[in-house]
């Protein structure tokens, strides 16, 4: 279960195809500030519209000024949040008006199996906490179980790996990696748990 993606660092040119060029113009870092100094914390993504974000309840529940920095810009953005839901570790946050990304679509309804194949972006915690040294990886796996609220696969993740989108083959967001259980600390492989998110279960919560 090799990286099949990409290996890439952020703020260099990305020379990706195309299809993998939307999930990065939509996928990012969340940040807290010190000073000038952003403090990376977790995955997050855009999706559904071009200024809602993404990420887990766990990463962001106790901190007040967090910031979203994409993976196509150069900069930070301040986010507010507009929604929590606990049961799926769900935050929505909202980037500036006038702030526009291209979003990741969701699933509407369909059909999700144990055996599907699924691809997954992370960015690995880096020794520093400094986003110069922050790997984005995208790897591939296949769901082992579901529930009604999660997800499961067993593959390479990594603590900085919460927040990140789970992708079906048509590239729309299925879930969001939520935690994992160690199943070799080595080579960071896991039972991963993922939320799962759907047009009807995102919706609700990004309503103006």
């Amino acid at each position: 279960m090799g990286t099949i993606i990409f290996i890439i660092l952020i703020n260099l040119h990305m020379n990706i195809l195309p299809k993998e060029k939307v999930a990065i113009e939509a996928f990012g870092t969340i940040e807290r500030m010190e000073g000038d100094t952003a403090h990376y914390l977790a995955s997050g993504f855009v999706c559904l519209k071009p200024n809602i974000v993404l990420t887990c309840l766990h990463v962001v529940k106790d901190i007040d000024s967090l910031y979203y920095h994409p993976g196509s810009h150069r900069k930070n953005y301040l986010l507010t949040k507009k929604a929590t839901f606990a049961p799926l570790d769900l935050a929505v946050l909202e980037l500036p008006e006038g702030i526009k990304i291209t979003p990741l679509k969701l699933t509407d309804n369909e059909k999700i199996s144990v055996g599907d194949t699924i691809d997954y972006l992370g960015y690995d915690r880096p020794t520093t906490e400094s986003n110069e040294h922050v790997t984005l990886t995208g790897k591939q796996s296949k769901l082992i179980s579901i529930d009604r609220n999660y997800l499961y696969f067993e593959g390479y993740c990594h603590t900085g790996y919460s927040g990140a989108p789970i992708l079906n083959m048509e590239s729309k967001v299925i879930g969001m990696i939520s935690a994992g259980k160690v199943l070799s600390k080595e080579e960071n492989f896991m039972q991963v748990k993922c939320s799962r998110l759907d047009l009807d279960v995102v919706s609700k919560y990004i309503k103006d």
